[in-house]
């Protein structure tokens, strides 16, 4: 769920940052910049006292909230060094035969960037996937556990079961790994289309 919001909002932040004429679009640059800069263990205490002001802890609406929150920014980047790739002219020639913002985005852009798409939805269910941290401070019923944190549960203060954790280490890497290779080609070209001129 949070890799389809993801997607939706950083490509629109994108586009506008690409296509339209912002007056403070260097200000808006920069805040991104920032917003990537800020490691989320240095802002989780901060994190979770929102979370939980707006009593959204131990709900999968607080933790897609703060997933989309921290990693915007990397993904905003990504997606606007894909549309770079993408001519003025085309987005011109649209407005001049009439298509609004919305249609230019919608059916031009958007149909054009499905590696960056890709790209998007796999980074994002990856680390949402594997993240431990905001999963295990803002989900503490059991019943809300993902595996990460089921993982690190899995073993007592005296003793460790090796060969549970291994099996469940593998279970939780198959789906990364499978979704890898069925999408590893435009994984690659999201990745390397907008990296250089």
């Amino acid at each position: 769920m949070d890799a389809i919001v993801m997607i939706v909002l950083a490509s629109m932040v994108a586009y506008a940052l690409q296509f339209l004429k912002l007056r403070y679009k260097t200000v808006l640059g920069l805040w991104l910049l920032l917003g990537m800069m800020v490691p989320a263990s240095a802002i989780v205490l901060p994190l979770y006292t929102t979370v939980r002001t707006f009593g959204l802890v131990n709900t999968h609406l607080g933790v897609i909230l703060c997933d989309v929150a921290l990693a915007l920014p990397v993904f905003v980047f990504l997606f606007e060094s894909y549309f770079k790739k993408i001519p003025m002219a085309l987005h011109e020639a649209a407005k001049v035969d009439g298509a609004s913002e919305w249609q230019i985005y919608r059916r031009i852009v958007m149909p054009a960037s499905t590696p960056v798409i890709i790209t998007t939805a796999l980074l994002e269910f990856v680390w949402s996937w594997n993240d431990l941290l905001l999963r295990l401070l803002l989900l503490p019923q059991d019943s809300n556990r993902t595996l990460a944190v089921g993982l690190l549960f899995f073993q007592g203060s005296q003793t460790r079961d090796i060969a549970g954790l291994s099996a469940g280490t593998v279970i939780m890497a198959l789906p990364v790994v499978a979704l890898f290779l069925i999408f590893q080609g435009h994984f690659v070209r999201g990745m390397t289309q907008g990296a250089v001129k």
